[in-house]
């Protein structure tokens, strides 16, 4: 896109396909019944992973384990894919991209 590349810009607010199959793929996997789904900021990305985050308010601790994986290597493989897709010249369909979110998500 014509936007300016940087990494909140990429990872949360850029209306490249990749970034939205990703994100949404990563709210469907999230179950309903800990709460709602956070949408992703850089705040909270940049966070995730402090052991004090009280930004994602999840009590349960399978939960709160769940929701650093998803936001997490969803942030990344977003990151990822759009270096291959500029640096690289490399194109993702809907499917490769489904397909690298299942496998670092597995």
């Amino acid at each position: 896109c014509e936007d300016t590349e940087s990494m909140e810009h990429i990872i949360v607010h850029c209306n490249k396909p990749t970034k939205k199959i990703i994100w949404a793929l990563a709210e469907d996997t999230w179950p309903e019944k800990h709460g709602p789904w956070l949408e992703p900021n850089i705040s909270l990305i940049l966070e995730i992973n402090n052991k004090d985050n009280q930004k994602a308010n999840i009590t349960k601790r399978g939960a709160t384990h769940l929701l650093k994986i998803l936001i997490s290597e969803s942030a990344d493989l977003i990151w990822t894919l759009r270096c291959e897709r500029v640096i690289c010249n490399t194109t993702h369909t809907e499917e490769i991209v489904k397909k690298c979110w299942l496998n670092v998500i597995d």
